[in-house]
């Protein structure tokens, strides 16, 4: 069992990097809906990045916002291409802000919910985005993940990972594997097919209907089949947990809960 552990975090937490469980953490912005929403994720990034320095905890990833707005766009797989070019320059923006961080991964969700009419189109140009985007982060030694996601979204399943790795075609990306979203697969037979392509994780539980986002070991995930696979297919990062706290309560105590929890599943 690994005993280096990671956290995704959406604001500064200074329970999660003094309690001495995390060797470092994952920033996640889910949306930026206008300047002012701009402005705050530039506070949040330098707390953390002060909270960083402090307690020593590195800022490994940072997920990139992926609920689009009417003001701030991020859709990687717009079927315009103005869209996809406002999406690109405001990654650019968001990224300026946490690069000095030292993050080494970028998690992208390939879409929102789509239409399976448009799914294919869609697909290759997300492709074309991902490979366009793999080519500005390179020089700075950062590697783009791929998020598994739901069956209505871009990236969804075996099938479209391995086509979004053999089409992008660059050595500076990888996929994310979120445990809760492979809906219509199973997890055990996709990291066994694209194990190999895991650079990074989202850990927790769910109950095979819909994402829950629980403490592992709370749901139907065999975790030790699961990290089995990952560490015989190569892996050897820190697991990174993307949780729902209790209440909504990022606590050093609901932390602990957590890793233990997570250890008994290994006893």
């Amino acid at each position: 069992m690994r005993k280096s552990y990671s956290l995704s975090i959406s604001r500064p937490i200074e329970d999660v990097f003094s309690c001495g469980l995390f060797d470092c953490v994952e920033y996640c912005r889910s949306k930026i809906n206008d300047e002012e929403g701009f402005e705050e994720f530039k506070n949040h990034a330098a707390q953390i990045g002060e909270l960083s320095r402090q307690y020593g905890v590195a800022v490994r990833s940072f997920h990139l916002p992926f609920a689009p707005t009417h003001n701030e766009r991020f859709e990687p797989a717009a079927l315009r291409e103005e869209i996809r070019d406002i999406s690109f320059e405001n990654t650019k923006r968001a990224l300026a802000e946490v690069i000095p961080l030292g993050i080494r991964y970028v998690i992208i969700h390939g879409s929102a919910r789509i239409s399976p009419l448009t799914r294919s189109s869609r697909l290759d140009l997300f492709v074309e985005y991902v490979q366009r985007l793999c080519d500005y982060l390179k020089p700075y030694g950062i590697t783009l993940a791929v998020e598994t996601l739901k069956p209505s979204c871009i990236g969804n399943g075996l099938k479209e990972h391995l086509y979004i790795m053999e089409h992008a075609n660059r050595d500076n990306l990888g996929i994310c594997f979120d445990s809760n979203h492979l809906l219509n697969e199973d997890n055990y037979n996709f990291l066994e097919n694209a194990g190999q392509y895991v650079v990074t994780t989202h850990f927790s539980d769910f109950d095979g209907i819909d994402e829950r986002h629980w403490f592992p070991g709370r749901g139907i995930n065999d975790w030790k089949r699961i990290t089995e696979i990952l560490e015989r297919k190569g892996f050897d990062h820190p697991w990174n947990f993307e949780v729902s706290f209790p209440d909504r309560c990022v606590t050093a105590e609901a932390c602990r809960t957590l890793i233990s929890e997570w250890e008994a599943l290994f006893d």
